[in-house]
């Protein structure tokens, strides 16, 4: 874990916002989603410099291409969708590095790390 807070410390990150304004339905998955319609570019570079730093850890990564997405609902009946929303603005000024458990009541999620570090 010391390692992983490291590559998150490390992390090049610069505050950004973009537009909620998609929503859909991974058929395969069960998973119903919101996301932007293009995913910022210093979303992006943020994602590359994690991998980049947690391979050089000797962590493997997902080899499939990033999907920018919130999951609204898991275990979703639905056949794959695409929806146009009003875009909803997101804000990021920071982000988290969260444990997540699975049990028998359904999965627990526990904030481990948070860069900024100085961010209440």
């Amino acid at each position: 874990m010391d390692d992983v807070r490291g590559v998150g410390s490390r992390a090049q990150f610069q505050p950004f916002a973009f537009a909620m304004d998609t929503a859909g339905c991974w058929g395969h998955n069960g998973v119903a989603w919101v996301a932007p319609r293009v995913t910022p570019p210093p979303l992006l570079s943020l994602v590359a410099s994690l991998e980049a730093a947690l391979l050089e850890c000797g962590f493997r990564v997902d080899e499939r291409p990033y999907a920018a997405h919130v999951t609204v609902v898991r275990k979703a009946r639905c056949k794959p969708i695409a929806l146009t929303l009003t875009p909803v603005e997101w804000r990021v000024d920071g982000f988290v590095l969260v444990r997540s458990e699975l049990n028998a009541e359904g999965p627990r999620y526990t904030v481990i790390g948070r860069w900024p570090e100085a961010q209440v």
